[in-house]
């Protein structure tokens, strides 16, 4: 075990999901951050009051409070943010947390430290430090929930205090959050200072997506996920790589039909297969662009391979001379591509690789065959 602290469960909000979700100090995003490594094998733990053991996904989090989120109904007593309360300078305060190895749940005194805002200092002398308490409740006079811990300090002088959130400013901070009222995840943006945490991988079934699947999807240039949709099976739709038709097969692919290909003379197929590429642009921080096909064509005067496509492969990218273009030619043949030319309104562009690909069948555009063709 690396961290622990205490958490508070949260009303279960509208949600088309069966989930339990609770609220936490955000020490531990910080700890989870600092602690993961390129294994990425952390998990998050919960240990329930009646000491069961479930697992749970960091998603949400801001700089004082973060939301772990788990599948299923838990045995465990929501929050009432009506049932609170308030203290003064005069008041006594107990605090509550749950240790995380042997479930007995920790109580301590308190007193309020009016010079310092919302803080609190145990009435004891200690230097210790608990961070159980760290996302613990925080009961008035009344044992009504006053706030709740989420941070703390330690001094030169061994004194400890605590800072929490009273219970109408972590109530407002919920309501920003807006997970309460989302009936699904596909739906919800993340709110202005509010962050999302990318889990990492385990060997928890919902814990489906991983860190070098947001890699991919950041290099591939594609929108991130709202929080916890990919974690809950959602899939990516609406792709640069969706397939259409019926795909042609080079020898070696591991499956496929020719379909269509079988009505085409041999020949066309083959010119084919060995003129069309995909093409794809690239920003300044590797995150694609666009991706789209061309053809190779016959650039008179030119004996460097030359490739007619579309000009949205660069007009989405700002900074034409820092474009990088990757070409392919199925089955290994790999390229840079040089932008020689390009023009929006026609919606053509010219690129021109950096080192020729072999065994090509160039179309010959220019030709007077070709262009009795066209007409």
């Amino acid at each position: 075990m690396l961290f622990a602290c205490s958490g508070i469960p949260l009303p279960g909000g509208r949600t088309k999901q069966i989930l339990t979700r609770f609220v936490t100090s955000a020490y531990l995003v910080r700890e989870f951050m600092d602690k993961r490594n390129r294994d990425d094998k952390l998990k998050v733990a919960v240990r329930l009051p009646n000491g069961e053991i479930t697992y749970g996904l960091l998603g949400l989090y801001d700089d004082d409070i973060a939301i772990v989120t788990c599948c299923g109904f838990k045995p465990v007593r929501e929050i009432d943010f009506t049932a609170t309360s308030s203290i003064s300078d005069s008041s006594y305060l107990r605090l509550a947390g749950r240790a995380f190895h042997s479930s007995a749940l920790m109580a301590m005194n308190g007193l309020p430290c009016g010079e310092h805002g919302k803080t609190w200092s145990p009435c004891q002398n200690t230097s210790s430090i608990s961070m159980a308490v760290l996302g613990g409740p925080l009961l008035g006079d009344d044992q009504r929930l006053v706030g709740m811990n989420f941070s703390l300090c330690a001094s030169d002088d061994g004194t400890v205090t605590y800072e929490y959130l009273a219970m109408e400013l972590l109530h407002e901070r919920l309501t920003h959050f807006g997970i309460s009222e989302q009936p699904d995840f596909r739906g919800y943006s993340l709110p202005k200072g509010v962050s999302s945490i990318v889990p990492s991988g385990s060997n928890d079934p919902i814990a489906l997506v991983f860190l070098k699947d947001i890699y991919e999807l950041r290099s591939y240039g594609y929108p991130m996920p709202p929080p916890l949709v990919l974690e809950f099976n959602g899939a990516l739709c609406d792709t640069f790589e969706d397939s259409f038709g019926t795909i042609f097969v080079w020898k070696g692919y591991p499956f496929g039909r020719q379909g269509v290909w079988e009505e085409l003379p041999r020949k066309v197929v083959t010119d084919i297969s060995r003129r069309v590429v995909s093409l794809a642009s690239f920003k300044d921080d590797y995150a694609r662009s666009f991706a789209c096909t061309g053809l190779i064509i016959k650039w008179h005067g030119c004996k460097s391979t030359v490739i007619l496509t579309s000009a949205s492969l660069v007009s989405r990218h700002d900074g034409i001379g820092n474009l990088k273009i990757e070409v392919f030619l199925p089955p290994k043949q790999r390229g840079i591509g040089k932008l020689v030319f390009f023009d929006l309104h026609y919606n053509i562009a010219v690129v021109r690789l950096e080192k020729n690909f072999n065994a090509v069948c160039p179309e010959d555009i220019f030709s007077e065959t070709t262009q009795r063709h066209l007409k």
